[in-house]
Parts: structure tokens; sequence; C-alpha cells
């Protein structure tokens, strides 16, 4: 709707859907889509929805007074804009996680002198500039970033110095576990081993910030450098490196010991499921079911806020069914180890205090958004330690 208004017959919508090309990517298919946006806007040639020949009924009723049109052949983008050679064209990608993520990015051409020389691209919305996001437990697994480890000297050097880090805390190789073949010949047996290794939180909180930062590393290595930077719960960690409140060794030992003390809590009872509703309606559960149920009273809570009907609530198994059966809603289990971003993260708190207290810490150079908060922490302002001690048991905002 928001592209397609106020459009007539001869400058219609033009739509396409990378899966048709490409097949199901699950994390891999927003980037695959900004991909193919990008690719359109270069060539100013719109791909065909490979076999399509009748619109689905559902799309066909919601687009039935829009107009669109939907490529079975190679088409130009230039003719169905009726806009002048120079003029910039514009793109939007939406994206739809299982999860309830939902993202949505506009691109457009940069404007040129020359209309023959291939177009640059831009991307919409302030702050102007690139922002670096670092994502949460659940993305990792085994060999992830192998390629660049064997063909970016940039990320290897960056690889190889958390893995340095890495050893000296903990005497055990970071890169044997990521990358197994380096030391053990890379057979199923091995990756299988590794793999479930790598999603004990004590090993996937360190290995995330490895790869995270030396793809920062690598970026900053081929000269990109964000304007803004955030984080989703192990990732504020590294998006802080990033934005220089803390050294790359730092960050290292915070993500090692968050990871050790997480798994260190009994994991057996906690759980975490998404939901489609909204936080106030999750926490209006929480507080009635509380009030007579001590199963309930501080051991669940909101723990990520998707968006404003998606939620992940926390805690013990128990009081997680009672709010999701108060609610009618249906649930979705995630896999994970622990509740993490609930109370039951709370008893690690004072020793993880102690730990961020031994460390020094400097104000942001960049900015950085706050998944704890909500706000953008600007240059010149500090993180406390309070705020890495509630990013354990508070919710991902």
């Amino acid at each position: 709707a928001v592209m397609g208004e106020g459009r007539s017959d001869d400058s219609p919508l033009v739509m396409g859907a990378v899966k048709a090309n490409i097949g199901h990517l699950e994390p891999a298919a927003g980037i695959a889509g900004i991909i193919k946006a990008i690719l359109v806007l270069q060539h100013e040639q719109a791909p065909p929805n490979p076999e399509l020949k009748t619109l689905n009924p559902k799309i066909a009723a919601v687009t039935s007074d829009m107009a669109v049109v939907f490529p079975t052949a190679l088409e130009s983008l230039r003719q169905h804009s009726s806009k002048p050679q120079g003029e910039a064209l514009v793109a939007g990608v939406s994206s739809f996680g299982y999860a309830g993520t939902i993202a949505h990015a506009l691109f457009g051409q940069a404007p040129t002198a020359n209309a023959r020389s291939p177009p640059m691209l831009k991307s919409g919305g302030p702050p102007e500039g690139v922002a670096f996001m670092f994502t949460g437990q659940g993305s990792q697994y085994v060999d992830m970033g192998r390629g660049l480890y064997d063909d970016e000297p940039a990320f290897r050097e960056a690889m190889d110095k958390c893995e340095a880090v890495y050893v000296d805390h903990t005497g055990e190789s970071l890169l044997a576990l990521i990358y197994p073949d380096l030391s053990k010949g890379g057979d199923e047996e091995s990756k299988s081993t590794e793999e479930t290794l790598l999603n004990m939180t004590k090993y996937t909180q360190p290995s995330l910030f490895a790869v995270e930062w030396s793809l920062s590393e690598l970026w900053r290595a081929r000269g990109v450098k964000p304007a803004l930077v955030v984080g989703h719960s192990i990732g504020e960690i590294v998006a802080a490196c990033v934005a220089g409140v803390m050294t790359m060794e730092a960050g290292m030992q915070l993500a090692v010991e968050r990871g050790s003390l997480m798994q260190a809590l009994p994991a057996e009872e906690g759980v975490m499921a998404a939901m489609r509703c909204s936080q106030d309606e999750v926490e209006a559960a929480i507080a009635a079911l509380s009030s007579s149920n001590p199963t309930v009273a501080g051991r669940v809570a909101v723990a990520t806020v998707n968006g404003p009907e998606s939620v992940v609530v926390a805690g013990a198994d128990a009081a997680v069914t009672l709010v999701t059966e108060k609610l009618g809603k249906k649930a979705h289990r995630l896999t994970v180890s622990h509740a993490f971003h609930s109370p039951l993260m709370l008893p690690m708190a004072d020793t993880f205090r102690s730990v961020l207290q031994s460390m020094d810490m400097s104000p942001c150079a960049i900015p950085l958004a706050s998944t704890v908060t909500g706000t953008l922490i600007m240059p010149g302002e500090s993180i406390g330690v309070e705020h890495w001690v509630r990013q354990v048991s508070e919710p991902v905002l």
C-alpha cells in the first residue's frame, strides 16, 4: 500500500519475490531480497516471477484497485516507471521473520550526472550513513564465516586476535570450536560434536562475539564505518566495542564471563516462547496471575519486544504455560538452553556486577541504540555498570 498508492496504469508498481527465484533461505531471505532489489535498480530490469501463471486470489483481492505488475518475463523498470532517464528509481523490500521480526527497507538510485553510468545506491532514513546491527543467540552454526576466514586477511586477523584473548581466559580454543576441521580434519562426527558445544551458551556467546566483531573489522578495513550501532543481547556487547565503549579484549572477557555465568544457572525449567500479542497484554496477564499464584510471581517476564504485537515470554516452564493459557494465544517454544532475559537470570547479577566493576569503560564515540532503554546513547555519554546488569534479565526492546 505504501509503494502502490496513487499510481496510474502508465506507472504501475512492479512486484517480485526473491523466493520465487532462489527458494527458501530462512535467515538469509532478507539480505537476499535487498541484493535482488539493488541489482534490479542497477540494471533497471525487473526479472520474471518464475512459474507465475495465475495470481493467488488473496493477492489479487488486495491489489485489485491498485496499478500493479507481476512480471512473467524480463521487463524494463524505467519504462514501467514513466520517469525520464536520470530521475531516480526507488525499490522497497519487505522481510517477515518466522519469530515475528518484520523489516522494511527503501532503496533509491542516487542522482547521477551521467545517465549511462551504473547508478549508485543510497538507503533512506536518519541518521545518514551505515548502521551496524549485531545479532544475539540463535544465529550460530559450525563454520560460520569460514569463507571469510579463509579468503579475507582482515577478518582472519580479527578472529585470530579474539582466539588469543579467549585462550588466555579459558585455556580452550574458540577457532577449533567454530572451525573444527582446522584441528580435527572436519569429519561429520567432529562437526556434530562441535555443533552441540556451540549451542551451549558458554560457547555461543564468545563465538558470536568473535565473528561479529571480526565482521565489523572487515568492514572497517574496506572503509565502511558505522554512523550508529545496535545489538541484540550478546550483540550489544559487540556494538559497545565498535562504539568505543570497551576494547575488544574487554568485550571478549565480558562475553566469556556472561556466557559462563548463564551456563551455570539451572537450565531444565527455563523456557522461552514467541507470541503474537503486545507487551502490555503479557504484563497484564503476569500481574493478574502473580497476585494469587506463587508459581508465576517473579518467575516469568517479557524477554523480547519484536514489535507492537510480537513478543517473547521467558521464565519457568510452568509460569510461561500459565501466562500463555490465560492469554489464549498460540505460543511457539524456542530452542534455548535457558530462559534468557527473565527473572531466572537474576542469581548471576551480583557476580556479573563484580566483573563489570573491574573493567575500564569509555564514553560512546558513535551513537549506540540501547535495547535496554530503547534510547540512543550519544557520543560523549557513558554506559554504566547497571546497564549491563539489567541487560541480562530485562527485555530486549
